[in-house]
């Protein structure tokens, strides 16, 4: 019977130990690069359009390319991942970025530059969803949104990251070494991954419950050296299994809309203040972020920063339902103090986009 390993429950009683130390920094190292890799756009475009390799025009379709290809990666690693496994898909989706990024650094015009970025967001999607879905797979639900906070918090970092490299790197070695450090990263991480193992939920969904067996006798018997003597799991349940037009019907459609509405309004926010508002100002003639790539950068990450930070606290003491309002209050309180602090009129925002 698909039921008899009884996966789930036997993963969710495990006490914290260092396997999901492990899983958590393997596949933390991979969304730090995808956070990377993805707020680099500001910094090379800006040193792209000062060297004249890149108009804004071809700016913009840089950045609108990066975004439809990682809304196709996000979308085709669902069912892969369901056919293929999440072991195959965090490994392919981060080959596929870390390539994509060297080729970046050797583009030899802006039209192959687009190119590779497209193919970059393909990677980048994916390995948003794949990271934070095989978290979920290993940890136990009790500090499963503790986890899942520290996550978001490594993403957002990746955003300092560049502001500091780049404000290093690029004034006296150009764009280019920006996308190697994203490539040679990615690609250390895909071979460390390696020994990331299998779902064993996955694998006893697709029947192959003899895997999933071993895997978890391996698992448990690692959790045991540390922990000693293992709880019992719950007894195994029978949950039917969803099929995708649930998604359009209760209660998962209210969650759906909420949670789509919420995390577009955020997405929205971030990426037009960090990388495609300062493409406005340019376009504007208004006093550019660009020009000051420090102070931009500098204020941009921790604002992002200061965002995600509270977050992980709060799901911890208050739980998610309560938790959501509270850090958007939060957020919305440190991003206008940012604002007031930095002194950039709402005028001349609203005039960049009119």
């Amino acid at each position: 019977m698909a039921t008899s390993v009884n996966a789930g429950a036997r993963l969710d009683r495990l006490p914290i130990s260092s396997f999901h130390y492990r899983v958590f920094a393997l596949v933390g190292a991979g969304m730090f690069f995808d956070g990377y890799d993805l707020y680099v756009a500001g910094g090379v475009l800006a040193a792209t359009i000062q060297t004249k390799f890149s108009t804004l025009p071809q700016n913009l379709q840089f950045l609108s390319l990066t975004f439809v290809g990682m809304t196709l990666g996000s979308l085709i690693t669902g069912f892969v991942g369901d056919k293929m496994g999440r072991r195959f898909t965090y490994q392919i989706n981060l080959l596929v970025f870390g390539l994509a990024s060297l080729a970046a650094a050797f583009a030899q015009d802006m039209t192959q530059l687009i190119v590779c970025r497209f193919i970059q967001g393909l990677g980048l999607g994916a390995e948003i969803v794949v990271g934070y879905s095989t978290m979920t797979e290993f940890v136990p639900p009790r500090t499963r949104g503790r986890w899942l906070a520290f996550m978001a918090f490594i993403v957002v970092a990746g955003f300092p990251a560049t502001a500091i490299l780049g404000y290093l790197i690029i004034p006296t070695w150009g764009w280019r070494p920006m996308f190697v450090i994203a490539g040679i990263g990615s690609l250390i991480v895909w071979y460390l991954r390696k020994n990331l193992p299998e779902s064993p939920r996955w694998l006893e969904a697709q029947g192959r419950n003899a895997e999933a067996e071993s895997l978890l006798t391996t698992i448990e018997k690692e959790v045991a050296q540390g922990a000693g003597t293992l709880p019992a799991p719950a007894a195994a349940v029978v949950v039917p299994q969803a099929s995708a037009m649930d998604m359009l019907r209760p209660p998962i459609l209210q969650r759906m809309i909420v949670g789509s509405w919420a995390l577009i309004t955020i997405n929205t926010l971030i990426f037009g203040f960090v990388i495609f508002l300062p493409q406005f100002f340019l376009r504007k003639a208004l006093p550019s972020p660009i020009r000051s790539p420090t102070r931009w950068c500098w204020q941009s990450a921790l604002w992002l920063v200061a965002r995600s930070a509270p977050g992980r606290q709060m799901r911890s003491a208050d739980g998610r339902a309560s938790s959501s309002p509270r850090s958007s209050r939060l957020g919305l309180a440190i991003s206008m103090r940012a604002r007031v602090r930095g002194r950039i009129p709402l005028q001349s925002c609203s005039s960049a986009f009119s």
